[in-house]
């Protein structure tokens, strides 16, 4: 799990990692997933994560590397230009940069607004 925090960030998810993600896979005997946390200065994610999975991809040549990308999913068709297309630049940036062996995950990604009964 690559998570991306921002020079002020308050490490939360650092926090809650263990309690949340590790003991629930220990008890299920899985294995516990690794948290991987890049600092980026005026909350840049884009870069940070391209230059993260072109490392993984050059360190292990003989490997395929799946990268999961959440895809908002909204309501309505015009709710798409509200918020950002970060995956599209993800995706784009890592497929051109890398070397044919990355492959993208889109995975929808629901948000549920209390009044609207979903």
């Amino acid at each position: 799990m690559l998570h991306i925090e921002s020079e002020d960030g308050t490490n939360s998810l650092k926090r809650i990692w263990p309690s949340r993600v590790e003991e629930p896979a220990r008890e299920a005997e899985r294995q516990v997933p690794q948290l991987t946390v890049l600092k980026s200065s005026f909350r840049f994610v884009v870069q940070p994560i391209i230059d993260h999975v072109l490392e993984i991809e050059q360190k292990n040549p003989d490997r395929t590397i799946a990268v999961v990308l959440p895809k908002l999913v909204e309501r309505r068709w015009y709710q798409y230009f509200l918020h950002n297309q970060r995956d599209r630049l993800l995706a784009a940036g890592l497929l051109s940069k890398g070397r044919h062996r990355i492959v993208i995950v889109n995975v929808p990604w629901y948000l549920r607004n209390g009044s609207d009964g979903g």
